[in-house]
């Protein structure tokens, strides 16, 4: 066990309280908080030259592999905790992953325990009924979806889903790991947080006080549904159970925040249970969060959560069985149009992959000209020998996208030993640039707009 005076900070992401904003919060603002001495370390490709390391894309930990199996022994593991012995010499680091309170928590913090001896745990608290809540609302919500009911959700989960929110027994395995005291409990509540929201409480925990106009405030990086939406959703969600049709769903369910935002009430709050039931569910954490405030957050009264149970209007389906029948009627026409349309894009995709292959001069290698999402679209679709990626963001020099590395632009001295396609939509500056290097279109480079019909 490595001895220091630089405090590890794991934040344990309790589902449905705010991890996901606070990682993109720490991940945009990792700079500003080196000012203060804390790391939030990029655990990133381009450190680990390794795939799977990033958690969604921003940022968190690497101590994982499939359905949360720890593996002390796998070279994610052995490089993050290089990666972060290292960053500990010299200042505190925070490592944010919610899969923690998920899978082998307490397997996961006796490992680092015996990594590192000054550490520190922050976990958020949401009141259980609300948790539950918000729990199934985005499993409904998922690409691929959920398609029961609230109360067949419950029912069939049989209580599953409310074995982590018995919060008292998981903190009491926290804290018989690293000590009552290095354990950090907040209450996921507006009036408990620190400045109203969780990026500001933990800010405030980190002994920092914000002065907001030199932070990157959060998006709300959470798809947000108007109920009646939701419902749609989650009728077209039970179309997954015809074999085929998963994947082209996956494609429209951004369509139903957008049509939330525009047609949908987003303000008026509606829960899913009814008063009496909301009442019985939360009776069986009564005892234990009493003795759970009364032991972690020394509040003599017992209350851990200040909000009131509120008689929330219940969310009731507005749907007869007909207009259910209707819903998933047309979602099936509209699946098996969207699986001719991919039929087509596909066959279209194949023809431009052998004109250009035949068109490519002998002897010149393929490369790729902007690393965005339009050419992560086309590296799952194409099956040409691309050797490299171009961009002229220096930032992504060193990355890869598929295992095909990136390399700034500006550090490419003789184009001509390449046969270029542009990937981006705006493609004019680009095309100036590689006019300039002697490149000419359809002989040296092609806009891959004008050849792929996923443009």
């Amino acid at each position: 066990m490595i001895m220091s005076k630089h405090t590890l900070l794991i934040h344990i992401g309790i589902r449905k309280t705010g991890s996901s904003a606070l990682q993109a919060f720490l991940y945009e603002n990792m700079e500003k908080l080196e000012e203060y001495g804390w790391c939030y370390p990029d655990f990133s490709q381009k450190l680990f030259g390794i795939p799977s390391v990033a958690q969604r894309g921003i940022n968190g930990g690497v101590f994982y592999k499939e359905r949360g199996n720890l593996d002390t022994e796998s070279e994610n593991w052995i490089k993050g905790w290089e990666l972060i012995l290292k960053l500990l010499e010299n200042k505190n680091v925070i490592i944010s992953e919610e899969r923690i309170s998920i899978w082998n928590t307490s397997e996961l913090l006796a490992a680092a325990k015996e990594k590192y001896d000054n550490i520190k745990v922050i976990i958020y608290l949401r009141r259980q009924d609300r948790a539950v809540e918000s729990i199934w609302n985005q499993m409904v919500k998922n690409p691929v979806g959920c398609h029961q009911t609230f109360r067949e959700f419950i029912h069939w989960n049989d209580g599953k889903e409310c074995a982590p929110y018995h919060y008292k027994k998981q903190l009491d395995e926290i804290s018989e790991i690293i000590g009552k005291e290095n354990l950090i409990v907040r209450v996921y509540e507006k009036s408990q947080l620190s400045g109203g929201c969780t990026e500001s409480d933990f800010l405030s925990v980190l002994g920092i006080e914000p002065d907001w106009k030199e932070w990157n405030r959060n998006r709300d990086i959470n798809l947000r549904l108007d109920i009646n939406y939701l419902e749609i959703k989650r009728i077209l969600n039970s179309l997954q159970l015809i074999e085929g049709n998963e994947t082209v769903l996956q494609q429209y369910w951004t369509v139903f925040g957008e049509l939330s935002h525009i047609f949908g009430d987003l303000k008026e709050e509606k829960g899913y249970f009814t008063f009496e039931e909301r009442k019985e569910f939360l009776e069986q954490f009564v005892f234990e969060n009493e003795l759970l405030a009364k032991e972690y957050l020394l509040r003599e009264d017992g209350i851990l959560f200040f909000d009131d149970v509120k008689d929330i209007p219940i969310y009731v389906n507005p749907c007869t069985p007909f207009e259910e029948e209707m819903i998933r009627s047309l979602g099936v026409l509209i699946c098996r149009q969207g699986k001719e349309i991919q039929r087509l894009i596909n066959r279209e995709n194949n023809l431009a992959e052998k004109l250009l292959q035949n068109n490519v001069p002998k002897g010149k290698k393929i490369i790729l000209f902007g690393a965005g999402q339009k050419c992560i679209d086309l590296l799952f679709t194409l099956k040409l020998p691309i050797v490299l990626i171009a961009d002229n963001d220096k930032e992504k020099d060193g990355k890869s996208l598929k295992g095909i590395p990136i390399i700034y632009a500006k550090d490419i001295k003789d184009w001509s030993d390449f046969f270029v396609i542009i990937t981006c939509v705006e493609s004019k500056e680009i095309e100036n640039q590689l006019e300039n290097e002697g490149l000419k279109k359809e002989f040296g480079y092609v806009l891959a707009k004008e050849y792929f019909a996923c443009y």
